[in-house]
């Protein structure tokens, strides 16, 4: 007599814990025949929306610090002296 066996571990079938399956997945069981839900009704007043979306700022540029533009001065020169 031959028991079923985990595909991936090896493992008998009766040894291994019973997973939830997934939405949708499996057999279908029977609708409860209990009393019908409502659907929640709030009774407070909608959230005020912005009649205008703002408009998102551009971030700003960023300045060259003194050592970057003394070291592009530099490599100017330099360059000008092969050239």
């Amino acid at each position: 007599m031959s028991t079923l066996i985990c595909g991936t571990c090896g493992a008998p079938l009766s040894a291994q814990k019973a997973r939830p399956l997934a939405p949708g997945k499996g057999a279908k069981t029977p609708a409860t025949a209990g009393p019908a839900s409502r659907s929640k009704i709030s009774h407070q007043p909608a959230p005020v929306k912005p009649a205008y979306k703002p408009k998102k700022s551009k971030p700003r540029k960023k300045r060259k610090s003194m050592f970057q533009k003394v070291l592009s001065e530099a490599f100017d020169v330099i360059e000008d002296i092969f050239d």
